[in-house]
């Protein structure tokens, strides 16, 4: 009598129940997505324009005072206001989508509480629409910082480069899905204590902010050599920021900075740790969210 052998389990990630419907909530994801896009912008007569607006006045007004008022030769070079939007650009990316995660949670609430669905729709729908944002501003980095560089290096200003697009360009994608992935396990935790603890949300603005003046942003790396002998500690600590290896990584493909392995190697690992951990929290916690809504 012939026996049916049984047939092995398929680990495909796709067959994962709570996977496969997430995918099967792709739609709903992308209309949650455009409409939070739409919904920020639609009182502003300039629309969709903000979205480029609001991180070069920011740069703007932080070249003027970290660069001008407390003036500097290298501070004040177009490769200074170069380094500085990259940072102003890669942060507000991670700022937007933490307070995206936190404001779609509580704005969703009767939506969580009478309508079954993966709740994870929600952080991901967060991180889409701030690398949206992101890559909507990058359209405009190469029309300000380009001509300005090659101005400034064609009149022998002291420090300055031209800052034009080159082959590392092609690298880009790399610290975009590594940053992509941190912040999505961000957005997770941040979605899944907002809930609970309300005061979270109130918390994140001055978090980030902090973070972003821990970050280097207004200041340089070569900074940290000259203070390693007089605060190792506080080095030490700079130096475990994980936006330090983000950073490196986004400036070596927009603006040539040097290529450093190791940069790579702990944006790797930031981005994975941080996304398994805060996913997986989240997840294990979503079904307690309707307790508190």
């Amino acid at each position: 009598m012939a026996t049916l052998e049984a047939a092995p389990p398929d680990t495909s990630p796709a067959r994962f129940p709570y996977l496969r419907e997430l995918w099967e909530r792709r739609e709903f994801i992308t209309h949650l997505t455009r409409g939070n896009l739409a919904g920020r912008t639609a009182e502003a007569r300039l629309g969709v324009l903000w979205w480029l607006i609001n991180p070069l006045l920011l740069s703007g007004i932080y070249f003027v005072v970290f660069g001008l008022i407390i003036r500097g030769t290298r501070r004040s070079s177009a490769s200074f206001l170069a380094y500085l939007i990259v940072g102003v650009l890669v942060f507000r990316f991670l700022q937007v989508t933490l307070s995206q995660a936190a404001g779609l949670v509580i704005g969703n609430s009767k939506l969580i509480v009478n309508v079954r669905f993966p709740r994870m729709v929600l952080p991901i729908a967060a991180v889409l629409e701030g690398a949206f944002t992101f890559l909507a501003s990058l359209t405009v980095f190469y029309l300000i910082v380009t001509p300005v560089s090659c101005i400034q290096a064609a009149r022998d200003v002291a420090d300055t480069v031209c800052v034009v697009p080159t082959y590392r360009l092609a690298l880009l994608p790399v610290p975009f899905v590594l940053l992509g992935m941190f912040v999505l396990g961000l957005a997770a935790y941040t979605a899944r204590w907002v809930v609970p603890v309300r005061d979270v949300r109130n918390l994140i603005p001055h978090i980030t902010r902090i973070w972003f003046y821990l970050s280097p942003i207004l200041w340089g790396t070569e900074r940290l050599a000259d203070q390693a002998e007089k605060y190792p500690l506080l080095v030490d600590i700079l130096e475990a920021n994980p936006m330090f290896a983000f950073l490196s990584l986004f400036r070596t493909a927009m603006i040539n900075d040097p290529f450093e392995p190791l940069m790579l190697a702990s944006a790797a690992t930031w981005a994975t740790v941080i996304m398994v951990l805060g996913v997986r929290s989240f997840i294990r916690n979503e079904d307690e969210m309707a307790r508190y809504l």
